[in-house]
């Protein structure tokens, strides 16, 4: 599924991956507008969107490859 999320920092990871809708932070009509906006895409684009959401997911954000980054961090 697209994920609709606010987001106002550099390197937003879910536009970077095509995975959803950035929304102005706090703005309602902004956010009914991303909603829309998604309801009313072909099934096939909300379900590219959800996949490679899920993917960037896996592979960026699971525990096990976080705890990796973060040990490289902590004990060079």
């Amino acid at each position: 599924k697209p994920i609709v999320h606010a987001f106002s920092g550099v390197g937003d990871p879910i536009t970077e991956a095509q995975a959803g809708l950035n929304v102005k932070a706090e703005d309602p009509d902004d956010l009914a507008r991303a909603f829309l906006e998604i309801y009313n895409m072909p099934i096939e684009k909300r379900a590219e969107m959800g996949f490679r959401g899920h993917n960037i997911a896996i592979k960026e954000y699971e525990y096990s490859i976080l705890s990796e980054k973060l040990s490289s961090i902590l004990f060079r």
